[in-house]
């Protein structure tokens, strides 16, 4: 079945030239009691998830027998996938789920996230929290945000969807229009926040996929916990391209409380409020991914 996935080219009426309008699919895991805040999604001009992602992830979705990818489902390898396919055991859980990280890999420019200790966080001063705010949630969204303004052209228009969770539809829309007001390099290339069913968006189950992955990481690293599909992870952050994928970057990024107070005491001292100067604070924060030489964004 085939769905919409975004825009496509634009031609603006006041240059009569190609714009490209780029689809970046994000979505959050972790709420404000958990211990880890993590966003992360899949990047690409618009139109490669209609002309070439959208049919294999349909394809993988028939090959499980399943509608839909929904990582906390599809995780639990105690019950079946499906009737057509089980795949009881890790293992086998693992061998099913595969095909839907080297789809992404195989269509898709950026693969991003990023994880927040959210309890280092809490434990930052309060007058840390004045200037990052009291959800780690923000920092870590407006990260992902301005990472993806930073790769994009300056003529790129940047189209945000979004998953319609009643807990986190808001406060994203909060989120988009506080980094809209507060750094001025954004407001050219924000043209639009969605907000859709993961259900009817492939897209967004990419991005589910992504940042379940990536906070069960993160709870590994920070925390010890068990992470029975870490070969999963691994498969895909992969900075070496395997056969067939064309993935231009993949970045990932774990914050954790000595990173956390470097950052907030940044952005004490300097209050930024261009693009750059923010992502100039960003500079100690970890990033595992790196730009794929050969490979156009385009």
């Amino acid at each position: 079945m085939q769905r919409d996935e975004g825009f496509e080219y634009v031609l603006t009426e006041r240059s009569r030239e190609w714009m490209l309008t780029i689809s970046a699919f994000l979505d959050e895991s972790g709420k404000t009691t958990s211990d880890v805040a993590a966003v992360g999604g899949v990047i690409s001009p618009s139109q490669h998830f209609n002309t070439q992602f959208v049919p294999d992830w349909d394809r993988c979705l028939y090959m499980n027998g399943i509608n839909t990818l929904t990582m906390k489902e599809a995780l639990r390898a105690d019950r079946p996938l499906s009737d057509r396919n089980p795949a009881l055991g890790i293992e086998n859980r693992i061998a099913a789920l595969l095909p839907f990280i080297e789809c992404v890999r195989r269509h898709l420019m950026v693969i991003s996230g990023l994880a927040i200790n959210a309890k280092a966080f809490g434990e930052l001063p309060s007058h840390y929290h004045q200037v990052m705010g009291k959800d780690p949630s923000f920092t870590s969204f407006a990260r992902t945000l301005l990472a993806i303004l930073e790769i994009t052209e300056v003529q790129d228009k940047i189209s945000l969807i979004c998953d319609d969770e009643e807990q986190t539809a808001w406060p994203m829309y909060q989120l988009f229009r506080r980094v809209k007001l507060l750094y001025p390099d954004a407001h050219e290339k924000l043209k639009a926040i969605t907000f859709a069913d993961d259900r009817w968006s492939f897209g967004l189950q990419a991005a589910d996929m992504v940042v379940s992955l990536v906070r069960q990481e993160a709870e590994k690293r920070f925390y010890g916990a068990e992470f029975n599909y870490s070969s999963l992870y691994s498969a895909l952050v992969n900075p070496k391209p395997q056969n067939g994928d064309s993935f231009w970057l993949i970045q990932i990024g774990f914050v954790d409380g000595p990173v956390l107070n470097a950052l907030a005491e940044k952005w004490t001292e300097l209050k930024p409020h261009s693009l750059q100067e923010v992502n100039a604070t960003f500079e100690g924060v970890p990033n595992e991914g790196k730009r794929i030489p050969g490979i156009p964004k385009r």
